[in-house]
């Protein structure tokens, strides 16, 4: 996984603090979330899966706040 793509997915998710919630979502240390981060450790397929689908479920939670919102 491209080091920009999981910053982004992780800011859109978390916001300042993303890699330590982001860790703690996925079950993981901080560091190994920094070293993805960096490009210097790859992020591993499951891992990267797993951003996906948490991904995928805050996106249909928040579209489906916005309609309720929307009234």
């Amino acid at each position: 996984m491209i080091p920009s793509l999981l910053r982004e997915a992780g800011q859109a998710l978390f916001g300042r603090q993303w890699q330590t919630y982001l860790a703690n979502e996925l079950g993981v240390w901080r560091k190994s979330i920094q070293r993805w981060d960096k490009g210097s450790a790859e992020m591993p397929a499951d891992m990267v899966e797993r951003l996906g689908r948490l991904c995928a479920e805050r996106g249909k939670a928040l579209a489906a706040l916005a309609r309720r919102l929307r009234g």
